[in-house]
Order: structure tokens, then sequence, then C-alpha cells
């Protein structure tokens, strides 16, 4: 407890102790002379002349350890502050202060020494310039890590709950995201491409036909559940991936379905690990969502003002920083890893005003975020679908997770929560770890070699131009899409490769070099020479014609008018002839070729029939 509250931070020491009443000083005073002076003066001054040159070196070393530790941190604070949470968090236990012994606190604590250089929970200015001359840096705070996992989980029943014949243990499942992500991203962009993804108009979230279009294209599925029979809003990595897209601008809600923009027509040619980096960094500030409103039984979000959440954006920032401070492919309890949020200084806050968030009802079930019991259920729940929904769904971490039922008991104190098996759907979060692909997204690692997917054969491609499913367990929905758009199915397993489709595909977006490397990857067998012979022909064809550009077309009076402009020596660069009185202007040349128009005192009125004369151009009109 500090002996003055609010967040002043004082200048000198003297302020801080002038600032404290007579009584204090006197019990200050006390910790170095048995006589103290009756002003309250000469009590500071008493103070401040014990801590005068040498004497703060000397007062440091009187100091226990756990007292030292605290002001270690306090002096190498960028302004001097000292958290209790974050002290409590790092070392396990708070150096001794003063308490009243009112309020939760029942037993009093008389001032200490630590009192003295800390009467607020920050150090005056002049005393932490000078304690940094001597007072060496606190130590860096550790996360620990889980050598091996435990095949199951015991769950924290309540003794009723184990009455009613409910199993105490789950087995513990491991998801490693890495491959599927890099699998997964190319296979929601074509999905999306092939116009399959439905999503709100309003909201722009995907809808339950989207949600089971997107699960069954995805390498391993949903994490937990399967997306059929379920609603859109109950997936995790369907629901993510769908509002990843669009916040990457790689996607764009038109008329009920999402469209590849541009950015994601191209992104269909890059790497897939460069895709995700990107999508991972534009998700930092996106506002499509704010992940603490999956938090379904936390209500209170929709307060304006006051009682407002805070930017989505400051604590995804918060979490990425404490991440990048993880160790690379460990194991990292949850809860460990919420300690290691705190200690780690990386700390954050979700409702501005702390007590607009309830569960239940708002005058009974209200939350308050001022202790690490709350702390997990307001911050810990929003960290948990960050880490799980995104994160996760993305191939930056490994997870280990059980059903969300009955896994956390840690909200059953709170009222309203009776009938509540879990708080939210990312309740048996207990692991994650680090990917290779996730050190290189944030930060900890200078390059990335992409994991190798091992492919399984199922295809056998014919001479005669079919491709038939040979092994339907490992034909995936993502290679349906891809026949889909280079072949026409001819039966329940077989496509013929169409030159036309293929054309359509390059078009598209679609690389010509994909096309040989997913029959190549797929195939049980060698390529047909004819069929290679095809697509080395069409994809060398496609490549003879490119795309310049716009241009509009002007008809002349007559031929020699034409002849005239297009020889003019202003004119040559700007446009060119075609079929006698007909003038092409490219469409960046408009408005130059106006002007050159002009000076050959010929005019360009709009197009039509009417506007036709001697001394005038025509645009040109369908006939």
């Amino acid at each position: 407890m500090t002996i003055l509250f609010g967040d002043t931070r004082y200048r000198t020491l003297g302020e801080a102790l002038n600032a404290c009443n007579s009584e204090v000083l006197l019990e200050l005073a006390r910790l170095f002379r048995k006589k103290v002076p009756t002003k309250k003066a000469d009590r500071v001054s008493v103070i401040l002349d014990e801590l005068a040159g040498e004497g703060l070196r000397s007062f440091w070393s009187r100091l226990d350890p756990t007292m030292q530790l605290a002001v270690q941190e306090a002096t190498h604070h960028h302004d001097g502050r000292f958290s209790e949470d974050r002290f409590k968090a790092k070392y396990g236990q708070l150096p001794l202060r003063y308490s009243s012994g009112y309020g939760s606190v029942n037993t009093r604590v008389p001032y200490t020494l630590f009192d003295v250089l800390l009467v607020s929970d920050r150090l005056p200015c002049d005393i932490q310039e000078r304690l940094k001359l001597f007072v060496p840096p606190p130590p860096a705070p550790k996360i620990a890590t889980v050598e091996r996992l435990p095949d199951s989980v015991s769950l924290p029943l309540p003794g009723w709950r184990r009455k009613q014949g409910v199993t105490a243990t789950r087995p513990l499942t491991i998801a490693e995201t890495e491959r599927s992500a890099l699998h997964d991203m190319k296979a929601v962009l074509r999905l999306i491409d092939a116009g399959r993804v439905s999503v709100s108009e309003a909201t722009k979230r995907v809808t339950s036909a989207g949600a089971k279009a997107l699960a069954a294209v995805l390498r391993e599925g949903d994490f937990a559940t399967d997306a059929s029979g379920e609603k859109a809003a109950d997936t995790i990595r369907p629901f993510a991936l769908s509002l990843i897209a669009q916040a990457a601008g790689l996607a764009k809600a038109s008329g009920g379905k999402l469209a590849l923009s541009r950015a994601g027509k191209a992104a269909l040619a890059q790497p897939a690990h460069e895709v995700i980096k990107s999508a991972w960094e534009d998700w930092q500030s996106n506002k499509l969502l704010d992940e603490f409103n999956r938090i379904d039984e936390i209500k209170g979000q929709n307060r304006k003002g006051r009682g407002a959440l805070s930017p989505a954006s400051i604590r995804r920032g918060a979490l990425r920083d404490t991440l990048s401070k993880c160790p690379v492919g460990e194991w990292i309890a949850i809860d460990e890893f919420f300690r290691f949020i705190v200690a780690a200084g990386h700390n954050f806050i979700v409702s501005r005003g702390g007590w607009g968030l309830y569960i239940g009802h708002p005058e009974y079930g209200h939350l308050s975020e001022s202790n690490f019991t709350t702390w997990k259920l307001i911050q810990g729940r929003y960290a948990m679908c960050l880490l799980w929904e995104y994160v996760a769904t993305l191939g930056l971490v490994d997870i280990a997770h059980i059903p969300a039922e009955d896994a956390r008991d840690d909200f059953r104190s709170y009222w309203g929560t009776d009938d509540l098996s879990a708080l939210s759907r990312y309740d048996g979060l207990l692991y994650f770890r680090i990917t290779a692909l996730g050190a290189w997204c944030l930060g900890m690692a200078n390059d990335y070699e992409t994991a190798p997917i091992a492919e399984k054969a199922a295809l056998r491609i014919l001479p005669n131009h079919e491709i038939v499913v040979i092994d339907l367990e490992n034909f995936e929905a993502g290679d349906a899409l891809f026949l889909d758009r280079i072949a026409v199915k001819v039966h329940e397993r077989a496509w013929r490769l169409d030159q036309s489709r293929i054309l359509e595909a390059i078009e598209a977006g679609f690389q010509p070099h994909e096309i040989g490397e997913f029959l190549a990857a797929r195939s049980d067998d060698e390529i047909p020479g004819g069929i290679v012979h095809l697509i080395d022909g069409i994809v060398e064809r496609a490549s003879h014609i490119q795309y310049h550009g716009a241009a509009e077309i002007f008809r002349a009076h007559d031929e020699p008018t034409a002849l005239l402009i297009l020889h003019d020596s202003a004119m040559k660069s700007l446009c060119f002839g075609a079929h006698g009185d007909r003038i092409v202007v490219p469409a960046e040349n408009i408005a130059p070729f106006r002007r050159a128009l002009r000076k050959l005192g010929y005019a360009l009125p709009p197009g039509g029939d009417k506007n036709r004369g001697r001394n005038s151009l025509k645009m040109e009109d369908d006939e």
C-alpha cells in the first residue's frame, strides 16, 4: 500500500516527503533515529540528511533482497514506476511495505525502509538519477517451458460435478499448424476466387454456408469442431480466415460473397509464407473485428465513452511483443504465458472504465480488471482468442487443447456462471509453441525456409487428357477446386483438361507454372508427354499477347484529314492510325492529343454524327 495516493511524479524526495503528514514522517524518521524532532520540516531534514551523499548507497545496502529487487525495477523503469502486479508476476512475492490493515489486507504492517524511497508508486526524479549510478538493472523476466506434454489432463471439477459422473480427465489434442496454414492460405484464396464463400453484407462475417465451404478445403478442417451443422460463429479456422482475407485486402465482400481483390489475385502467385506474414501484419491494425467480441458470455462490450473497449490494435501489439520474447519451438502453458505478459511489462486493459463488463447481470456480475483472478477472465480470454483463432490459424503457433467444457474453473465464483460449462469457446487452450513460421513473422528470425509439404499421389493423368482420382482419401477439396479451373468434369471422379479453361484461369491470375507443378505433385506417375506438350504450348501462347492499356478510337472527316493528323510531328508519339480514317489514342494520351489537335485547327467534340464537320473529328461509335 502506498503512503501517498495518486499518480504524481515528484521532482525531489523532499517534495514527496513534504506531501506526507507529520505522523507518517515520524514513523519514517524513526527508521533512522530513535529521537525524532517534533516539527514536520525537521523530520523531513532528518530523512534527507541520512540519504545525502554516500548515505543513499549505505541505505541501499540495508534493504533486504526483495526490497532491493523492487528498487532495481523502479530505478530502471523509464519513469521510476514500481508496479506491484508486474513485480509479483515476475518474482512471486512483494516487498514488505506499509499496510494499515484495513480492506482486503487484514494485517497491519509498520513503515519499512522501502517506504522511504517510494512514498508513492514512483521514485522521485532526483533519487532515481542517483540510484542509477550504482543500482544494477533487474534481471530479465523468464518464462517456463514444458519439455513433454501430458497425454491427458485432469479437469478442475467441483465435487458435485464428479458425483454426476462427469469424466475427470480429457485427452490432450495437439494441433501442428504450420503446414496446414501454408496449404490453407492458397486453398481459401482459390475458394474465394471460385465465388464459394458467402458473407453477411452487414457484418462482413462468414455465413454458415460459407463456413462449411471453407472447412471443406482446409487441410485439417477446423480445430475442434465439424463445421457441418454448426453456426458460422462457432467455427474457429473458417471464421478467422474469412476475416483475415478481408483485413489483408486480399478479398472484399460483394453481393453477399467474397471476391478476390487485385492483391488477392497477385497473392495466388506469391509464396504462401509471404502472404501469411503480410496478412499477420495487416491484422494488427484491422477494425473488422475486436477479438474480445468473440467472448460471448462477457456482456457490456458495446458501451460508449468511459466504459468502451480499449483499441484492439494496442492489445494485439502487447501480445505480439510478448510472443516475440518467448522461446521458439518450446511448449508454454497458457497460464504461464498470462504471468509472463504482466512480468514482461506488456500488460494491457480491455475496458477503459474498468467496470463496464459483466457476466449475467450488470449489477451483480460486474468484472473489475483490478486483480489477477479477473485478469484471466478478461485479458486472459482475449489472449486465448487471439492465440487460437488468429495466431494458430495463420500457423505462427502450434497449440495443445481439450474441449472447452469444464476445462477451467476460474470463472465459477462469479455471479451468473452456475449454468456455464465454459466462459468461452477457447477455454480448452492449454499450451502453445512458436513455429519456425511464427518466429519469422514475429521478427525473431531473419528468414524462413518453407516447411516441405508432402503431397500424396491421388491422381492419374491419362494420355487422352483425362485426370482420374485414384485415392479418395488423399484427394482434397482444394484439389477439386483446382481441377475445376483447368478442366471439364466428365465423371464423378474424372476431369478432362480443357484449353479454354486453362486460358481463362491464366487470365484470372493463375500462374502458368502452377498447373504443371500441381499435376506433377499429385500424379502417381510421370505426366504423359502429350499432356506436357499441350500445357507447354498453351502457356507459351498465353505469353504472346500482353495487355498495354485502354485506348479510344476516333474517326476523322476523311482519310486525308486522318493522315494529316497522324503525320504531324507532335502527334506521332500520341496516336496511330487504324483502317483509313480511324485514329487510335491511348487513354493516357487523350489530354495531350486534344491540345495538339487544337494547334492543328481541329476540335474534339463529344461523339455523335451531329457533331461531324469538315474541321472536326468524331469519337468512334458503334455501328
